[in-house]
């Protein structure tokens, strides 16, 4: 048996200064006209904390992959997945604390291969099932868990649509459904007056992700002719242009990453080559352009692709080759982690139970 191909999961948990991530692995093998067929799944846990894999004994199923088919709620992670012993599909979850999986059925309605694609979000504190086929007149049925983890709790709760040249769900929020177009724009929909609304944010097909996060975005900023931080207000849905500092002058060869660090946003520019140096600014006061800082360099780096996450005194950041290492600020040493991935495809995510309130984001009434 080969492991032909393998599609990494890679999801961090930060609970107790900790972090744990996931490796689904699918094995397939040789079969008899000469090609390689599915065999099983292997499922591994990676500690940060000693630098050591842990295969867990789970028999979970073939997980399949679609731009929204993954959500983290609950204290779980889940994934849309097969369902043999059922003969239909189910939604995987993983208790992150427990290290437990689950399947739970998906409604009868779910044939795959049927041409219609899964999207799991939250609303009204429950998981939603979205089933929609990207076409140029787009309905979407939604379903709700109205019982989380009992599969017969499966309830369709309306249809929406058909909607013009819509690619995908993205999410829930008050009384709107957040969508992106075939042409990569950002809209919403309102259930109330059953309009569409465009906001002039694009991106690659199937590209755009939500996250509940008072993050921010890099833009254009046309205004002041340079560049700036496009930042969203997600209690009163309201836009904000920050200007970055004046050495910003795309393009100049550099790329950007903006992190959290001493409890402000960072300004990572960087160039990935055989030696990467970081210059790191600091915005002192929020949404103050005047109040960009540089703070200090790091490197000259060897092979390091792009920063991750600023962690107390260290900084995480994924090599050329995909694995991860950890940058001492200190000592300034680099510690490799037996940790690989696609290139650019590693991610960390400072979970909380308590970081977002559901209710008050996914109502609708």
């Amino acid at each position: 048996m080969l492991p032909v191909k393998s599609l990494l999961r890679y999801k961090s948990v930060c609970k107790s200064c900790e972090y744990k991530v996931i490796r689904i692995a699918e094995l397939y093998e040789d079969d008899e006209s000469g090609g390689y067929g599915f065999h099983s799944v292997n499922v591994e846990i990676y500690d940060l904390s000693i630098d050591s894999w842990r295969e867990i004994d789970a028999v979970v199923p073939y997980v399949w992959y679609f731009p929204c088919s993954e959500l983290l709620f609950n204290g779980h992670f889940h994934w849309w997945a097969d369902d043999k012993d059922h003969g239909g599909e189910s939604m995987l979850s993983f208790h992150i604390s427990t290290e437990v999986f689950q399947q739970i059925q998906l409604p009868d309605v779910c044939a795959f291969p049927d041409g219609n694609e899964r999207a799991f979000l939250v609303l009204n504190e429950s998981i939603a099932l979205l089933l929609f086929n990207p076409l140029d007149q787009t309905c979407f049925d939604v379903w709700l868990m109205t019982e989380y983890g009992i599969a017969e709790s499966w309830t369709k709760q309306f249809t929406i649509g058909p909607l013009v040249q819509i690619e995908q769900p993205l999410l829930f929020w008050k009384h709107e459904l957040l969508l992106e177009k075939s042409n990569g724009q950002l809209v919403s929909y309102d259930f109330k007056s059953q309009r569409l609304k465009e906001f002039q944010v694009y991106g690659a097909q199937e590209s755009l992700r939500i996250v509940a996060y008072n993050e921010s975005l890099w833009a254009d900023d046309e205004d002041h002719g340079g560049e700036s931080m496009l930042s969203f207000h997600i209690s009163n849905e309201v836009f904000q242009q920050i200007r970055l500092p004046n050495v910003c002058a795309f393009p100049d060869g550099n790329e950007r990453a903006f992190l959290v660090l001493n409890e402000s946003i960072a300004l990572l520019l960087f160039n990935p080559s055989e030696q990467t140096s970081f210059d790191i600014w600091t915005m002192t006061e929020y949404g103050i352009a005047e109040s960009w800082t540089k703070q200090f360099t790091t490197g000259p780096l060897v092979q390091v692709e792009r920063p991750v996450l600023f962690w107390k005194h260290e900084l995480l950041m994924e090599k050329a080759n995909g694995q991860l290492v950890l940058y001492d600020l200190r000592s300034q040493r680099l510690k490799e982690f037996q940790l690989y991935g696609a290139q650019k495809s590693l991610r960390a995510v400072a979970y909380s139970e308590s970081l977002v309130s559901i209710k008050r984001g996914s109502d609708i009434n």
